[in-house]
Formats: structure tokens, sequence, C-alpha cells
């Protein structure tokens, strides 16, 4: 395999080691006012996810197993303990591969993460069998009918500011995003680098292997604190009861006036 493009911080002598994993179309660079804040406390290390790779395939994922597979290779011969930060995607993945190598996390920081029930992750099984998860999830239409192309940054910029979903971001966070996503076309113009048809594959294979998640949950020592944002959390309430009896060293914290992009929207609260 090929190294794993990543993003960092400028190393601080003794400052402890920190992973982010970034959420579904949303590359690391996304999250730099965030990183800002934490540079002065961490070295932060944020891997590209297998979507902003070259030459790629989304129908090579069953499910998010494999995401887990390229961060536990990212993560092997770098410093450890590390604490774990995930949002959304990343924070199950991060979940995920501190359950199979508990000694590499201090601890870990999930963001609203996707993180369902057992009951729910069987019944996504079965409609994927069926094959009807592109149809049944709520997010694949916008995903794929997503908008790839621009004139510029500029323009990107334009057609997301008065979007719903980025109404919390201000003109920095937002610009952040564009151009962590822009990538420039020898033709002219920018696409984005994170393409909808891998959007689309993330969010249907979810929550293929969650049941497996919880009946390995039991065992993990390492604290864990689960953020989710004020307003339409993406991690269901019944989660949060299920995962503070499982793992009773969680701890829950709501983000007061943020929404599933929180991170984006107020990073000092994050922070």
């Amino acid at each position: 395999m090929p190294a794993i493009p990543f993003f960092e911080t400028q190393p601080r002598p003794g400052t402890p080691p920190l992973h982010f994993a970034h959420a579904n179309g949303y590359p690391p660079q996304a999250y730099g006012p965030l990183f800002e804040l934490l540079a002065p406390h961490f070295h932060v290390t944020a891997m590209e996810g297998r979507a902003l790779w070259p030459g790629t395939d989304p129908r090579e994922v069953k499910d998010w197993g494999d995401f887990v597979g390229d961060l536990q290779t990212f993560l092997a011969p770098l410093p450890k303990p590390v604490v774990g930060v995930g949002h959304s995607l990343g924070g199950t993945v991060t979940l995920i591969a501190a359950l199979q190598h508990p000694d590499w996390f201090r601890a870990l920081v999930l963001i609203d993460p996707p993180f369902f029930p057992p009951f729910f992750s069987l019944v996504w099984q079965v409609f994927y069998r069926l094959g009807l998860v592109y149809h049944l999830h709520p997010l694949v239409k916008g995903a794929v009918k997503r908008r790839t192309k621009f004139e510029n940054p500029e323009a990107m910029f334009a057609h997301y500011r008065p979007k719903k979903v980025f109404e919390k971001i201000d003109d920095r966070g937002l610009w952040a995003y564009v151009h962590a996503l822009a990538r420039p076309l020898a033709t002219g113009g920018v696409e984005l680098r994170h393409p909808p048809a891998w959007e689309a594959r993330v969010y249907v294979t979810g929550a293929m292997r969650d049941w497996r998640t919880w009946r390995d949950l039991r065992g993990l020592r390492t604290p864990i604190l689960l953020l989710r944002p004020e307003h339409a959390p993406t991690t269901p309430d019944a989660t949060v009861r299920l995962l503070q009896r499982v793992a009773p060293q969680t701890i829950a914290r709501t983000i007061p006036a943020t929404t599933h992009l929180a991170p984006l929207e107020n990073p000092e609260a994050i922070a």
C-alpha cells in the first residue's frame, strides 16, 4: 500500500500525540481552525480517508471495518498512545480501532458518531442484502446529486454560503472547507476532491458492523468523551444510554447551539 496522505501540525516539544479522524466528505484541512487551537497542546495528525486517495473504488468497501484497517495501518508506526478524536464517520472508526488496539489510545473523543443500537444494525444488514440501502438512506440522494465542478474556489464558496447546512459556520470556517475540498482541474476550474459516489458508499455501509462493536465494547477501559450537538444529533439518544451502561467510563456532553458540523461551527467549544 502506498504511503497514506495526512495533515499534521508543527510538532512542539513535550506535546502528546493526537490523531483526528475526519467525517465523510470533510477532508482534514477543513478542520484547520480547530487544529490551530489544538496545536499548542497536542501534536495533531489527521489521516486522509480512503475516498481522498487517488485511484480508489468505493465498491471495494463492504463496511467501515475497511476504514478501521486503514487507520490502524497509519497509526502503527507512530508514537503511542494517542488521544483518538473522531468526527462522525471518524468517531465510529476510531472507537472500533480502540477496541482492537486499546493500548494504542490514551483517551477517545467521539464527536457525534453515527453509531446505532444492535437491532438497527441487524435490520440494516437485511436491507443491504436486499439491495435497498441506496433507496432507504436519507442522505444518499443529496450525495449523488451533489455539484462537483465550479469555475473557481470563489464560486464554490458562493454556492455553499447560503445553504442551511452551513449557516452556523463563519466565513473563515467555510473557506477552510472550500480550500480543503477544491482540487484544480487541468482544463480550468476546480472539482470536489471527495467524489459523491464515495460519499454515498460511506453512508450505506455505516451501520453494517455496529452489532459487533457493541459485542466488544464491554471489555474497553479507555476513557471516552462523547460530544453531541444541541440540534439534530446523529448519535441517537438510545446509543448514549446504552453506551454509558456498557462502557460506564463514557462521559456525554452537549455542545450548545451546534449541529452535526459542530467542529466547524464552534471549534473553540470542541477544543
